[in-house]
This record gives structure tokens, sequence and C-alpha cells, in this order.
């Protein structure tokens, strides 16, 4: 699959909506392909900051404020005055919704990968570098990413990374069981040991939980 095409998918890709077909040949392609990589993580960047926003709450009662110096001001107005004041507020409740889904479009158009509309528009990280972790975990498909996600660290003896840092996580199903690891050496220790493995496994769940709880 060519750069291009690649591109013009990885919104669709990053919200797990392609089909799986689809998925596996950009995800083949992300692995060899750094500049297609980079545009990932770009991608992995702008939903994390995005994800940060929160819309200011305005102080208690200023809505109740507003409408009664409203009322105040309409009620020494002619009827004419008071017409052309509405005409202006609506005006302005217009705009200001107009910018409002102008954002939001631009926004989803970013996701989506729009060229028209990706230059120069990718927020700045303050690290200065993408999330690693959140890009190899994209390279899975969306159910194994749910599931690496829960793991969180990798099964392997003595190993606590977390899935993601060391590259894309490698998915073993260990009597039944589905297990991601994360890289060769950690495999290689994991089919030879399956029930140490699953013993780590079901560890890491119960630890898990017990920090949700906190």
């Amino acid at each position: 699959m060519r750069c291009d095409k690649v591109k013009s998918l990885l919104g669709w890709y990053y919200d797990d909506e392609l089909d799986a077909a689809y998925h596996k040949l950009v995800a083949e392609h992300l692995q060899h392909c750094p500049d297609c990589a980079g545009e990932l993580a770009k991608l992995v960047q702008l939903d994390r900051i995005s994800r940060q926003l929160v819309a200011p709450e305005p102080p208690p009662g200023v809505w109740d404020g507003l409408t009664r110096r409203l009322i105040a001001h309409e009620s020494g107005q002619p009827a004419r005055d008071r017409a052309a004041a509405r005409r202006r507020f609506l005006l302005a409740a217009g705009g200001l919704a107009a910018s409002l889904l102008a954002g939001t479009l631009t926004y989803r158009a970013i996701r989506r990968g729009n060229p028209g509309t990706t230059d120069g528009i990718i927020p700045p990280d303050h690290s200065g570098q993408p999330d690693p972790i959140a890009v190899n975990l994209a390279l899975l498909s969306p159910d194994d990413r749910r599931l690496a996600e829960s793991q969180r660290t990798c099964a392997g003896g003595g190993c606590d990374a977390l899935l993601g840092a060391c590259g894309c996580p490698i998915k073993l199903v260990l009597q039944g069981q589905p297990v991601f690891l994360c890289g060769k050496e950690c495999e290689q220790w994991a089919r030879a040991h399956p029930a140490q493995v699953l013993a780590k496994l079901h560890t890491l769940e119960h630890r898990h939980e017990e920090t949700e709880k906190r």
C-alpha cells in the first residue's frame, strides 16, 4: 500500500473503524515506513492533547444575571430598538455557534487525515516527543489493543516493562488465554513456561483491580 493511501486512512485506523483487511495492510505498512509512523504519532499526540482540553464553567448565577440585565435594558427601549437588539443578539449567538461548529469540523478533518487542513495545525507537545506506547499499541488490531491496554504489563518472567514501550506487543494464546509480551525474549520464555505466564497474568489482573479500587 502506498504512503498517500495509508496517510488518508490513518484517522480511521486510529479510531478502529477500518475493516480487518485494511487494518492489517495499514499496520504492516506502518511497521516499515518511518514517515507514515511519524504521521500516526502526530495523530496520537493530537488526540492526547485534545482530551486534556476542558471547557471552562461560567460562574454560578451568571445566566440569571444576564437575563435580568437584558429584561431591564429592554424595558426602557422602544419596540423598534428592542427588535434590533434581539437581532444583534441572534447574530452574535449564530456567530458563536458557527465558530464552535467550524472548530469541531476542523478537528474531525485532522483526525481523518484531510491533507487540506492538517498542515501546520498539530499542537505543540511540551515533552517534544510523541507517546511511543500509544503509537505501538495502535499497531495492534482493535480487539488486541483493548486486551493489551487492560493487561498493561508484559507477562514474561521477571519483566515489568509496559506493553508498547519496547515496540508492538507480541500476542500468544496459552491454554485459550491471550497473553501479550513485550519482545522476542519474553515470547520464547513464555512458550517454555506457560503455567508461570498464566499465573503472572492472574497476578497482574488482581493488581490492576486493587489499583483501580484505590
